[in-house]
């Protein structure tokens, strides 16, 4: 693993059993790739991660799901962090996004995301929740500079899991003036999770990955059959 001299720090999330160390590890040898820069890289999780520095999440707080990324916003690292989902499929260097940095949250403006795509965005976001304006798959900031998200976020745990459901609608809303929106320089894709009744095969026909010249990442939730399929690609 990469830690000598780090000029940022990259780091993930992992929490239960829908992702497993493979994944970690999978994300790993992506950003080893596609990244130049001398970096760390880390796993927020609940448990040890060969190979891989584990962070252990403060089990305490009894969140579920996703709700652990807010962790993120607790740690004390000084330097530009970047964080990725463990669906990420990276395809090509992102070197210029660290040095296009400036002291926010970076993360994906949702209504870029997905523009060549169909069925990529909740269809209509028929919920009585505040909507979502972000879309955090991809995030670059300076944790210990936003450590009032997390504080703010523990003060009522409940209320704002119930109110805002979701880490994107719940930064989105409250933090909007610490957002700035990440450029990238190649295109990236995004498509929502699988539904009931949808051809499982049809990461084949879209055939974007296929494609990395023009492609940065592929934001997935993936399945093991989307990285059996893809994985010849991006590795």
């Amino acid at each position: 693993m990469k830690t000598l001299n780090p000029q940022i720090n990259v780091v993930c999330v992992k929490y239960g059993t829908k992702y497993t160390n493979e994944d970690v590890t999978r994300l790993y040898r992506m950003v080893e790739k596609n990244l130049s820069l001398p970096f760390s890289f880390y796993c927020l999780s609940d448990t040890d991660i060969p190979d891989i520095q584990t962070i252990p999440l403060d089990m305490s707080l009894d969140l579920e799901t996703y709700w652990w990324k807010m962790c993120l916003f607790n740690l004390d690292w000084n330097i530009p962090t970047v964080y990725f989902d463990l669906d990420i499929i990276i395809q090509n260097n992102f070197d210029y996004i660290i040095q296009d940095y400036k002291d926010k949250i970076h993360c994906i403006d949702v209504r870029d995301t997905g523009a060549h795509m169909v069925n990529d965005q909740y269809a209509g976001c028929i919920m009585t929740v505040p909507l979502c304006h972000i879309n955090s798959s991809v995030m670059l900031f300076t944790p210990a500079h936003h450590k009032d998200i997390y504080e703010h976020f523990i003060k009522n745990i409940d209320y704002n899991i119930v109110t805002y459901f979701g880490v994107d609608r719940f930064i989105g809303n409250l933090f909007e003036e610490k957002l700035e929106k990440l450029q990238f320089r190649k295109d990236y894709y995004f498509r929502n999770q699988h539904l009931e009744g949808w051809d499982t095969n049809y990461i084949d026909k879209i055939g974007l990955y296929k494609d990395p010249r023009v492609t940065f990442c592929i934001i997935t939730q993936a399945t093991p059959q989307d990285y059996k399929n893809m994985e010849e690609y991006f590795l």
